[in-house]
């Protein structure tokens, strides 16, 4: 048997009568292997008709989707280390796009510009630097968004304080 009583009752329940009403059910199952594990399936549920539009048969496509699965779950698990160390280091992190609108920013990065967590995320980088920081940078931003390396010290007066910035 290929697939768990579950899945019989998701095929009765879901995908057969969507594929009766629509003509067609796509989406993901999770069949049984012969080793008897679980296995991740794309799925196509076809209801074919006669010309008076009485059902004659079903027929189906299944494709094993567990390599895609397994890469899927690494990438979210090397995402959330990246995360979760980016968020912790003390050093300054922030990713923006090509609209100079933060994607990113870590803790230290926020508190640094007194936002709130999450409160960078869509700003522009000129709303976020000031118009003198976002001056004396910019030829940086644009040379990064272009996919330089770029390293640059940048001394500045914050809250009457003298910050040296590195990139």
């Amino acid at each position: 048997d290929f697939n768990s009583a579950a899945m019989l009752g998701r095929h009765r329940d879901e995908i057969v009568p969507a594929a009766l009403a629509q003509g067609v059910w796509v989406g993901e199952t999770e069949g049984i292997d012969l080793l008897g594990r679980p296995l991740p399936c794309a799925h196509t549920l076809i209801a074919h008709r006669d010309a008076q539009g009485r059902l004659t048969h079903f027929s189906a496509i299944q494709r094993d989707i567990s390599a895609e699965k397994a890469a899927a779950d690494a990438l979210r698990r090397q995402a959330d280390m990246l995360r979760t160390l980016a968020e912790t280091m003390r050093d300054m992190v922030a990713v923006v796009d090509s609209e100079e609108r933060f994607v990113f920013a870590n803790q230290a990065y926020e508190r640094y510009f007194g936002a709130a967590p999450g409160g960078l995320l869509g700003r522009h980088v000129r709303e976020v630097l000031g118009d003198a920081d976002y001056q004396r940078s910019r030829v940086h931003i644009a040379r990064a968004l272009a996919g330089a390396a770029i390293v640059y010290d940048k001394e500045s007066m914050r809250d009457e304080r003298r910050v040296f910035e590195a990139c």
